[in-house]
């Protein structure tokens, strides 16, 4: 029996099998956007700043669409800008709150991370939703499937590492399916004991190894 995380990958790439040309373009039009080099000016920043919140939630509309079979097209990308104002704000807050776990600690950055990780999604379902509402439906939803997601995320590590060989090329492959993924999250339902403790032991074993790995080398 495949375990929940397993499922959601082999069924993000069963979702993208007939868009693998799409999200690849899509992924390399907002990796260039929103990955401007800011040494070539330092304006750049502040236009890297106002740009991200809106695509980020383009990329989401893209994935949820594709998840949904519900038209997926170049233009999601894009639509993030119709409501300017509440998702930078949106995204103001994520970073915020983030940026404030990871100048604690750690590990409570990454599960402020983990628990609002669904913002963007979450407002490409209803934009009506405010920034906050959005902020606080997203850790809501996320109460018990943080290491789910963890476990996730890891999985894709080895993926990335390989993307190496390509150049990074491969990446544009890797990462809209790791949304797409991360977009079919909320649709599993995780209430039995024994599928919990199966995600919290795959989440721990990946963490682990991937601490010896840093080790190793």
């Amino acid at each position: 029996m495949d375990s929940p995380n397993l499922s959601l990958l082999r069924r993000a790439r069963q979702q993208l099998s007939p868009l693998w040309g799409l999200a690849a373009g899509i992924t390399i039009v907002y990796v260039l956007i929103t990955g401007i080099p800011p040494q070539f000016d330092e304006s750049l920043i502040l236009l890297v700043l106002l740009i991200s919140g809106p695509m980020q939630l383009g990329y989401a509309i893209f994935c949820l669409n594709v998840v949904r079979n519900n038209d997926p097209r170049f233009e999601n990308l894009f639509e993030g800008f119709q409501s300017f104002g509440n998702v930078f704000l949106s995204y103001l807050l994520v970073g915020f709150a983030t940026a404030v776990g990871l100048v604690l600690f750690i590990i409570p950055g990454i599960i402020v991370a983990l628990g609002l990780s669904m913002t963007f999604y979450i407002l490409a379902e209803d934009r009506s939703l405010s920034a906050v509402e959005a902020v606080k439906k997203s850790w809501a939803l996320m109460d018990g499937h943080k290491m789910q997601l963890f476990g996730l995320i890891l999985r894709f590590i080895p993926w990335y590492l390989l993307t190496f060989l390509t150049l990074f090329i491969g990446a544009i492959f890797v990462i809209p399916c790791q949304n797409v993924a991360i977009a079919n999250l909320p649709e599993a339902t995780f209430d039995d004991q024994a599928t919990k403790d199966k995600l919290m032991g795959e989440a721990h074993f990946l963490r682990a190894y991937y601490y010896h790995q840093l080790i190793v080398f």
